[in-house]
């Protein structure tokens, strides 16, 4: 009991130091290569430097996806889409993958390449069940049909610039 206390404390004190987030929505199954540090704790008897190993490799994902949405929010959108697009190559998990498809979007459609945003949106509602969050996913439509306005217009606009 000392020992997951101990390990418990340590995790704590690491979670507090290193800026990592545990949100319910990162959570990481224990065969992942990037485990959840609670997940992992919670009846694993793993000791401290197990968990260690396991934040380190959660914030290799999520410290370059704050990197990504940091540059997006600069209105860097070559280097948001780039960062973002390194971490894909890391293969993360399905709510990881959901945050940067929608930081993805909002790069590409400020860009004005609605045709990439209408692809990450489309992504995101193939993949986000309407009975999790109803809400988001009709959002996530509204946002679709905007994007396919755009597009349209756009299109047009070039097709008109030709003639």
């Amino acid at each position: 009991m000392k020992i997951k206390f101990a390990a418990l404390f340590i995790l704590l004190q690491i979670i507090l130091t290193s800026g990592c987030s545990l949100a319910e929505d990162q959570t990481i199954d224990n065969k992942s290569k990037n485990q959840n540090a609670q997940t992992y704790i919670v009846g694993s008897g793993e000791p401290a430097e197990s968990v260690a190993k396991a934040l380190n490799n959660a914030s290799v994902i999520w410290d370059p996806i704050h990197e990504g949405s940091r540059y997006y929010e600069q209105g860097k959108y070559d280097l948001a889409i780039a960062t973002l697009n390194k971490v894909l190559e890391l293969n993360p998990q399905p709510s990881e993958k959901g945050v940067i498809k929608s930081i993805l979007g909002d790069a590409y459609e400020a860009k004005g390449d609605y045709q990439l945003a209408l692809n990450e949106i489309n992504w995101q509602i193939a993949h986000k069940p309407r009975h999790e969050n109803p809400e988001y996913v009709d959002k996530l439509l509204a946002r679709k049909q905007n994007l396919e306005k755009l597009l349209t217009a756009k299109n047009q606009s070039l097709q008109n610039q030709t003639q």
